[in-house]
């Protein structure tokens, strides 16, 4: 292992220089270096970096590989700090860092905290930049450490050996924890890191903090500096109040948790006396803190009283919700006079509900705020009140931070639901919810979002605009949705909106393998792509090129079309790296930031948009320069082109969209009486409909097999009966799902509903088998002419009905008494779908289905 000292002499490892001066563990210079001592003689442990080059070694170096090893039982404890990475304390302001050890063979655990940190040669008691600041301590039992030590901040003295930081810099801090194991001793460590900040601190204690007095059960402010605290860089919105009795060491009493870091409030002082008191005010969710100066007293009372404390002091409700506070009354010198408690204050619409009241001094209770009935949000005081029977009055106040999980004032904006020709990166907008923080905007190219179709997402958004750092798919329907987020948690997504990017045909021309040498020295080589076939240019992107060369600092790329327009896409750029795999394109989302290796597009340094407009025919050349000396010979490798134009043709229009009759627990078949689009371009299989939400009381089943969000059927699907929708049986009247419609080619019908109605009356589909089995028909389908056989003859006035799917009858067949099979002529009937009814006035005798075809 290496040294770990700071500063002494020459003989420091700069990888290693953990500790401060001359340090103090094994590894230290510690006796050694004049001024820059610590202390004599080293203390017999080592520090954490030591313990990590010891162990890399035995575990992964060369001590691994020659020992003869034995087996042991004693596993290495686990240590975990309880704090997330990157969080801020303000300057010259104590602080102190715990950690939970466990260990699975039950050994008893020591802990050492110590700085992990690296930075300039500085002098003992000054560090300066990332300089380790606090000394390493001999691992202890307890499972915290005070940054500086307890005595220091008690005694309100300092010295060279733990510095607290002065200006804005990074801490890092590791907690090692051993099991000193009788057999083989281990050890495990954690690290956390973290920051302070100039703009925030010292963090103080204002009062009490001089020799006073105060009296057991009266009510005492607490005042702090929170110098900057609470603002947005060190974050701590809320602090804890505790009470020592013993100058200090142990702050064992709470006076008052989570509440807010405004500087100052009032606590209940317990029933207790003491000389050697003191305040401490320490942050909430954070590590930093601070004490009072002095110590002052507590005296006994004189005269009977009684007193109460309410908390939690703030709580936050997410409406609509209940919220208990806890009362913990206090008798002074045995006064017993009943209290009767109110509540003053509340939202309308809020109940205060008292466990006990009235209560005895002396005795707890809650109270319970319905909010369930509450509209309004944010803080609100809300003051207890407790008037005993002598009419003595005492006030105590609590906060209730109300949040609303109503978010319905989110709207989606841009792009426009159901917009076409939408670029290839556009701008998403949505009008914010007043009751949201941020949000979460989800983008793919199906409704399912599942996570192979999401293009892009982002969370934690502010601002209710949000940019794609991808490009879109062309010609292509887009879905996405956006989910607010408060301090309640994650809102449901909105409904889903759709557009269509820009309809684009594109065709492209590439060559690879071309090994074109790129030499030591510089030079210019180029290679044409050439387009055969005239036509107008709307959009060229150079789709990839494709260039071994080092180092690619030295390279200029131009794109030279058939007239001799020139554009620069790439010029001395992305340092000593040496390969080129990228594409150009006006829509990417920024400028190439290096490496130029990762198969992406950027934009160009100059436009390629002074392509548009032009004839593509012709040759388009790529020039390769190189400035500057090479390391090695390069090559181009290859490149290619894609140039595309609008498509301007005619897209898909809805001819029918008309409601499903269903009964109650049974399913019925689409057709395109029901549901036909229809494109003088495309056939009925090309035109494909997605859908995109809805179906909540029942299935859709194309071939028998259930769809679900973002699953598709086509038009051909409903024309040949294969779409069928089954309802599960609950008792409503009306199911929905929306679609869209997309032709492949750019043509596109927007979010639409579709409409199904459950109701008893509605005409069956014929699943009662001695129904169907009571006629047949052939030929089904048929082209007009069908012939009926009855399996029972025909009674008095029964009648064939013919009805579409509207339930509207089209025409009917007397039928003779006595009779086993007659015929008709439906050729005047529209093709499609239509049920066959045998009835007579008094009963439904017979259900079949007919399609008619031609």
């Amino acid at each position: 292992a290496n040294h770990t000292f700071n500063n002494c002499g020459n003989n420091i490892a700069p990888g290693t220089a953990f500790e401060p001066g001359s340090g103090s563990t094994i590894m230290s210079y510690s006796g050694l270096c004049g001024d820059q001592n610590i202390q004599g003689p080293s203390d017999d442990y080592y520090h954490t970096s030591s313990l990590s080059e010891i162990y890399q070694f035995l575990e992964l170096g060369n001590g691994n590989a020659c020992p003869s090893k034995v087996t042991s039982e004693n596993m290495r404890p686990e240590v975990n700090f309880p704090y997330e990475d990157n969080f801020f304390i303000p300057i010259e302001t104590p602080f102190y860092l715990e950690a939970d050890g466990t260990d699975d063979n039950g050994d008893v655990l020591r802990y050492s905290f110590e700085q992990f940190d690296l930075g300039p040669v500085s002098a003992l008691g000054t560090p300066e930049g990332n300089a380790p600041a606090f000394i390493s301590e001999y691992p202890k039992p307890e499972n915290f450490r005070y940054f500086p030590s307890l005595d220091n901040v008690i005694n309100n003295s300092s010295n060279v050996r733990e510095v607290l930081p002065s200006y804005t810099r990074d801490l890092t801090f590791r907690v090692t924890v051993r099991d000193y194991n009788e057999i083989i001793g281990s050890a495990n460590w954690d690290e956390v890191y973290f920051h302070a900040t100039s703009e925030a601190g010292p963090f103080l204690v204002e009062y009490p903090n001089t020799q006073t007095t105060v009296t057991a059960g009266s009510d005492m402010d607490v005042l702090w500096d929170p110098a900057n605290t609470d603002g947005e860089i060190v974050n701590c919105k809320q602090v804890n109040i505790l009470l020592s009795t013993n100058g200090g060491f142990d702050f064992d009493i709470v006076l008052a948790t989570e509440i807010p870091n405004d500087g100052s409030h009032t606590v209940v002082i317990p029933d207790i006396t003491s000389s050697n008191a003191r305040i401490k005010v320490e942050a909430s969710h954070n590590v930093f803190y601070d004490m009072s100066d002095t110590e002052f007293s507590i005296e006994a009372p004189v005269e009977q009283s009684y007193n109460f404390t309410a908390g939690p002091f703030i709580q936050q409700a997410c409406l609509p919700s209940s919220n208990e506070v806890s009362i913990n009354s206090l008798s002074i010198l045995d006064y017993d006079s009943p209290i009767t408690l109110k509540a003053i204050g509340l939202p309308p619409g809020a109940v205060a509900n008292f466990d006990s009241n009235p209560l005895s001094p002396g005795e707890t209770t809650a109270v319970t705020f319905d909010l369930n009935n509450v509209d309004t949000t944010g803080l609100i005081s809300v003051v207890l009140q407790g008037i005993s029977e002598l009419g003595d009055t005492v006030d105590q106040e609590v906060q209730l931070d109300l949040y609303s999980n109503n978010f319905g004032d989110l709207v989606l904006v841009t792009p426009l639901e159901n917009q076409e020709g939408v670029s290839e990166v556009p701008d998403f907008s949505w009008e914010p919810s007043v009751n949201a923080d941020t949000y979460t905007i989800e983008i793919a190219d199906n409704p399912s979002f599942s996570e192979s179709s999401i293009l892009e997402s982002a969370s934690g958004l502010v601002d209710p605009n949000f940019s794609p750092g991808v490009l879109l798919p062309k010609t292509t329907p887009i879905y996405w949705r956006v989910a607010p987020t408060n301090i309640c948690g994650k809102g449901e997504f909105t409904g889903i909106n759709v557009f269509h990017t820009e309809a684009l045909t594109c065709s492209s021309e590439q060559e690879y393998d071309l090994n074109i040498l790129l030499p030591l020295s510089p030079a210019v080589r180029e290679h044409s792509i050439t387009f055969f076939e005239d036509g107008t240019i709307n959009d060229l992107n150079v789709a990839n090129i494709n260039i071994t060369y080092s180092p690619v600092v030295s390279l200029t790329l131009t794109l030279t079309g058939p007239d001799g327009t020139s554009v620069l896409l790439m010029e001395n750029q992305c340092g000593g790296t040496s390969a080129v795999n990228l594409g150009y394109d006006d829509q990417a989302p920024g400028l190439l930031p290096c490496p130029a290796n990762t198969g992406i597009r950027y934009k160009p340094i100059e436009a390629l948009s002074v392509f548009n407009g032009k004839n593509v025919k012709g040759d388009w050349t790529l020039r390769v320069e190189t400035t500057l000396d090479a390391f090695n010979t390069g090559k181009i490798n290859g490149w290619s082109l894609e140039v595309c134009s609008n498509v301007n043709q005619q897209g898909p229009v809805l001819v029918n969209n008309e409601v499903l009759p269903v009964q109650t627990n049974d399913s019925q078949v689409f057709e395109p009486l029901h549901l036909l689009a229809e494109d003088e371009n495309n056939s009925s299989q090309e035109l494909v409909f997605t859908i995109m939400d809805g179906i909540d009381y029942g299935t859709l089943f194309l071939n028998d097999m259930p769809l679900k969000i973002g699953d598709q059927f086509s038009q051909a699907d409903i024309n040949s009966y294969r779409l069928t929708y089954e309802h599960n049986g609950d008792a409503v009247t009306e199911d929905f799902f929306h679609f869209n419609v997309s032709d492949g080619e750019g043509g596109f019908i927007g979010k639409t509903k579709f409409l199904i109605n459950i109701d008893d009356d509605n005409l069956p589909l014929g699943s009662n088998e001695a129904l169907q089995n009571s006629f047949t028909m052939f030929p089904n389908p048929t082209t007009g002419f069908v012939q009926f056989e009855f399996e029972t003859p025909i009674g008095p006035k029964e009648v064939i009905g013919i009805i579409d799917l509207n339930g509207k009858e089209l025409a009917r067949l007397a039928l003779a008494p006595g009779a086993s099979n007659s015929q008709i002529n439906l050729g005047n009937l529209a093709p499609g779908f239509y049920l066959v009814k045998r009835y007579n006035p008094a009963n439904l005798l017979g259900i079949n289905k007919l399609i008619i075809q031609r």
